[in-house]
């Protein structure tokens, strides 16, 4: 009986283990410059697989240059100039480039989530609503 109990208790505690929740973004993000974009990125909330050293982090690239590293389970909050930007990952999976166009003064939510194919997966990037835990 005591060998069941400590089963069902690891397997109740590894269960909540299996999934990533993203650390909530302040709600308050304070004065915001009107001449800049603000931009929130975060991972979708499923732990991806395309990283298989198991550091769990990537930049993000816009129009050439790193603008931030993502951590899953994080957001990261940017400004960029206002205009049309190429983003894209630096992941050991496929990284499709998305564009984008920012405005100055606006708050944008992007989220970098996982397309899986039959044989292999891509990160990729998309304009998204302000997400309920963010």
């Amino acid at each position: 009986m005591k060998f069941i109990s400590t089963i069902f208790f690891l397997i109740l505690c590894l269960s909540a283990c299996g999934s990533i929740r993203v650390k909530p973004y302040q709600e308050n993000l304070g004065v915001l410059p009107k001449d800049k974009a603000t931009v929130i990125i975060y991972p979708d909330a499923v732990r991806s697989v395309s990283d298989p050293t198991g550091v769990n982090h990537f930049p993000v690239w816009a129009n050439g240059t790193e603008v931030c590293r993502l951590i899953f389970g994080q957001s990261s909050r940017i400004t960029l100039d206002p205009g049309e930007y190429k983003m894209h990952t630096k992941s050991p999976a496929i990284d499709r480039v998305s564009s984008f166009t920012f405005e100055a003064g606006k708050v944008y939510y992007v989220i970098v989530y996982e397309e899986k194919g039959m044989w292999v997966g891509s990160l990729r990037l998309r304009l998204t609503e302000k997400p309920k835990f963010i």
